[in-house]
């Protein structure tokens, strides 16, 4: 999914523009849900300032550029065809719309004729897609035409590309870059490296590559061949050549890499998480995630910088560490381990949260998912709307310039 940035903050400062007297929401907060909606809500109260129905379970994490939201229906998402509120998956059209931010009036509205499968990026006054058949696909920002479409893969894209310096970064087996004004692709690089004891093949791109400082971040993963060890390397590349410049390989790589500070982040799925030079790959520091009888299940870490700390999911809740030196550092009240891919602006989280009730025999019986901002400083939920399906998405937090 889309984060706004390579520190993955899901923060898009001053993307509503000018702040006009009087104006009642100054920053406000998207989310997409499983009812088939898009919704915005003011930061600071929680008020309802406006919803979507897009008619189809959304997938993809809404993203917001110069006034406007843009958001899909994906298709297809993790192997599986996303299905209509009414379970049929043969009533999904893909549908890429462009939302006015202040109003939710529809600027625009397209169908891409093929299965939307990642978030979408603006960059560059182009909307950028991957799609079911390895296309990456482009849209006019201003009113949906399209502007070009580009094969760079045989199998689904189902990562949203990095953009960066007028160039999209996506792939599978190999990364791309492309030119955001005219699909030309600039390079492709084969993500396979002879090693001592054989060579690895490389299975495909895991999450979302992320540009930024002249290079482009990725994680693959794969098999070695000849043996079993499943491996996963972060690859660092020159973006505007796809020259390799260095590679970290491990036990696997639990979510995107997030770059801050000349550091690259990434949760490994041996519970640590390290912190490399950005521009050469050394390890500065490590710290351990989960306790090996605590392990936080499934592949879906989510981790962001800001204000000079780290925030990573684990199995008890959210660690918080000093970005330079890993040391964890203390809260008031550490958020709630529910609290699935969220964002964080200004010291407030917002996400959706997996509130499961759990009855005396240790089964649980239902769970709600509501969406809620949380203040860790104090422990209080500032705000909380209630289940809509779910959010599991994240979100994006969008203020006005000052």
């Amino acid at each position: 999914m889309f984060r706004a940035d390579a520190a993955r903050t899901g923060y898009y400062p001053g993307a509503l523009g000018k702040a006009a007297p009087g104006r009642k929401h100054t920053r406000i907060v998207y989310a997409s849900s499983t009812d088939g909606h898009v919704y915005a809500w003011d930061a600071m109260t929680g008020d309802a300032i406006w919803n979507y129905d897009l008619h189809c379970k959304v997938l993809s994490c809404p993203a917001v550029a110069r006034g406007v939201v843009y958001v899909g229906t994906c298709s297809r998402y993790e192997g599986r065809r996303a299905k209509a509120r009414d379970g049929s998956p043969d009533s999904v059209t893909p549908c890429v719309a462009a939302l006015d931010a202040l109003t939710g009036a529809v600027r625009w509205k397209v169908d891409p004729g093929r299965p939307v499968t990642s978030s979408l990026v603006p960059a560059e006054g182009t909307v950028c897609l991957g799609t079911d058949d390895g296309y990456l696909y482009a849209l006019n920002a201003e009113d949906g035409r399209r502007r070009w479409e580009t094969k760079i893969a045989d199998r689904p894209l189902e990562h949203c590309p990095a953009a960066a310096n007028g160039v999209f970064y996506s792939g599978v087996k190999n990364l791309c870059a492309l030119s955001a004004k005219t699909g030309e692709i600039l390079w492709s690089t084969g993500l396979d490296h002879p090693t001592r004891g054989g060579e690895y093949n490389i299975s495909a791109i895991t999450f979302a590559p992320a540009a930024v400082g002249g290079m482009v971040y990725v994680t693959t993963s794969g098999t070695l061949l000849g043996g079993t060890t499943r491996y996963n390397e972060v690859v660092a590349l020159e973006a505007k050549t796809g020259r390799q410049v260095w590679a970290k390989r491990g036990s696997g790589a639990s979510a995107a890499a997030a770059v801050a500070g000349g550091i690259v982040y990434v949760p490994s799925y041996d519970d640590w998480l390290y912190a490399l030079s950005a521009a050469s790959g050394q390890e500065l520091w490590k710290a351990r995630l989960d306790q090996p009888d605590i392990v936080l299940g499934g592949g879906g870490r989510m981790l962001l910088v800001a204000d000079g700390a780290v925030y990573v999911q684990c199995a008890l809740g959210l660690l918080k560490l000093e970005a330079r030196t890993g040391r964890e550092l203390p809260w008031s009240v550490r958020p709630p381990r529910e609290l699935e891919v969220f964002s964080l602006v200004d010291g407030i989280l917002y996400g959706g949260a997996c509130q499961i009730n759990w009855p005396l025999d240790g089964v649980p019986t239902s769970a709600s998912r509501p969406f809620l901002a949380f203040d860790p400083a104090d422990g209080k939920t500032l705000w909380q709307v209630a289940d809509k399906g779910g959010f599991a998405s994240g979100c994006a937090v969008a203020d006005c310039m000052p």
